[in-house]
């Protein structure tokens, strides 16, 4: 986590329809007394995970709560405790995992390099255009 906030690829369908495969959740890390039933939260489901689960709070009594995706096929998780969770959904970008995809491959790299060319140049030679055609228009007398 970076400033208490942290970028997690969405890698199963478990909380279909609300976030779907390859979208990227950004999650934050607030005080254990702010996560309230209905958020969408990232939590390690054992100890040995390596890969956090992103479900919905679906209980909370205390310390204890309940999640569970919001597909309808999935079923609760076991409960865990408040301190487990690494943080709650700040925002959803969909599909931004294919695109990071895509960017990392050679062809993207050389999309990045093609569009800041034409973003840093484009303008510049707009504007010589538009002042090549002032000074070629003759003065009205």
């Amino acid at each position: 986590m970076s400033f208490g906030y942290a970028f997690l690829s969405i890698e199963t369908g478990s909380m279909e329809p609300t976030i779907m495969i390859d979208d990227v959740v950004i999650i934050h890390k607030v005080d254990a007394d702010d996560y309230q039933v209905g958020d969408v939260v990232a939590f390690w489901m054992s100890e040995n995970d390596t890969i956090p689960t992103v479900h919905r709070i679906i209980e909370r009594n205390g310390d204890i709560i309940k999640t569970k995706g919001d597909n309808p096929i999935n079923d609760q998780d076991p409960e865990h405790n408040v301190n487990d969770i690494i943080g709650k959904e700040v925002i959803t970008i969909p599909k931004l995992r294919k695109v990071v995809d895509f960017l990392r491959k050679p062809v993207g790299i050389i999309t990045i390099f093609i569009c800041g060319f034409i973003l840093i140049e484009v303008p510049s030679l707009i504007s010589r255009l538009i002042h090549r055609n002032d000074e070629d228009e003759p003065e009205a007398e």
